[in-house]
């Protein structure tokens, strides 16, 4: 039995009186008002008692069969409201004995005292347990005279029963203890198993995440190198390209864009034509591509070109300049027939034109 919420209805008893039990919704608003601590299920099922003024039934039955009343008002409660059974029986005993205690009973019997061992207060002779104190009711074996002040002698046949009483009592109280315990231990059980699962979908939203971070960060730095390579398109403009043959000095044998035969050249060599916003020394990579379509190498060509030439730009539109050539100073390396010239930059193409040699 909730004590608390004993303290509490025998104070709203001694304030407004017994009365008071049959406004249900008074009640109510006074247990919002001052039972902060007691818990809502308590507080909903004892207003339900009143609404069906149980409080008058158990007043007005017969002791004989205050117990049986009990019991039919606890399957009532239960199963027209739904309440967990266990607290409809701890309601009804709560009930019983706010309205049957020495305080608020007008209808007491003054011949039948009992003392608390505990708490040393006055319980009426059918209480199981103390109401002041909860413990179990162990003096029904004494009985206080008021006329005389000394214990009085009960029967053993009356000690039996009140011990087989507070047995089935006990009893019935073990087996809810030990119906909630499991209760409790299974939800415990079942609430580890859904905080491990909601562990493992994290764990797999967070291996997501960090992948799909991954990924981004792949591609920003991706497209942070292309921004870079890409501003070669703005800052060099090659508008042509035409190829000469030249000497080892680099003087031209073969002016840029005039015939060329195959057995003649020397150094095949590009001349461009490019708009730029460079002042400054610029190298570029070129690629000679034979008719067969292969990249013409040497051993001290580049990786993926045929050579590098550097030289130094002018900013401005229409410029004009020549790269190194590529080829031999004793004897033509080039047959007859059409090869292509590109020249790139920082990894991007400016330039592809043919050059035919006959």
């Amino acid at each position: 039995m909730n004590t608390d919420f004993h303290k509490v209805l025998t104070e709203i008893i001694d304030k407004y009186g017994e009365s008071v039990f049959s406004e249900s919704k008074r009640v109510s608003a006074l247990l919002a008002d001052i039972a902060h601590d007691i818990p809502k299920p308590q507080k909903y099922a004892l207003i339900k008692t009143l609404e069906k003024d149980f409080y008058q039934i158990l007043k007005n039955v017969e002791k004989a069969e205050l117990e049986n009343c009990k019991q039919r008002l606890v399957q009532k409660l239960h199963k027209e409201e739904g309440l967990d059974l266990g607290l409809c029986e701890e309601t009804i005993d709560l009930l019983e004995v706010v309205l049957f205690s020495d305080i608020n009973n007008e209808k007491k019997d003054e011949q039948n005292k009992y003392i608390c061992e505990n708490c040393k207060k006055e319980m009426q002779a059918e209480w199981k347990i103390c109401p002041f104190c909860t413990d179990p009711n162990e003096n029904t074996q004494t009985q206080t005279n008021p006329v005389l002040n000394t214990p009085s002698p009960v029967s053993p046949s009356v000690s039996t029963e009140n011990n087989n009483k507070q047995y089935d009592q006990l009893n019935k109280k073990f087996k809810k203890t030990k119906t909630g315990l499991i209760v409790t231990i299974v939800l415990s059980i079942v609430g580890m198993i859904i905080m491990l699962i909601s562990i493992s979908f994290l764990n797999d939203d967070i291996g997501y995440y960090r992948r799909q971070y991954n990924s981004t960060l792949r591609n920003y730095q991706t497209l942070e190198r292309d921004h870079e390579l890409s501003k070669s398109i703005w800052q060099i403009n090659i508008t042509s390209l035409r190829a000469g043959n030249t000497r080892e000095d680099s003087s031209w044998i073969n002016e840029a864009g005039s015939q060329l035969n195959s057995s003649e050249i020397r150094y095949l060599t590009p001349l461009i034509t490019y708009n730029s916003n460079i002042n400054g020394n610029v190298t570029f990579d070129i690629k000679v591509l034979n008719p067969n379509g292969t990249l013409n190498t040497g051993t001290s060509s580049p990786s993926g070109y045929s050579y590098s030439s550097t030289v130094r730009l002018n900013a401005g539109n229409d410029q004009t300049i020549r790269l190194s050539g590529w080829g031999s100073s004793t004897s033509s390396t080039y047959s007859a027939g059409q090869y292509i010239f590109e020249v790139w930059y920082n990894g991007f193409r400016l330039i592809s034109e043919r050059v035919t040699l006959r």
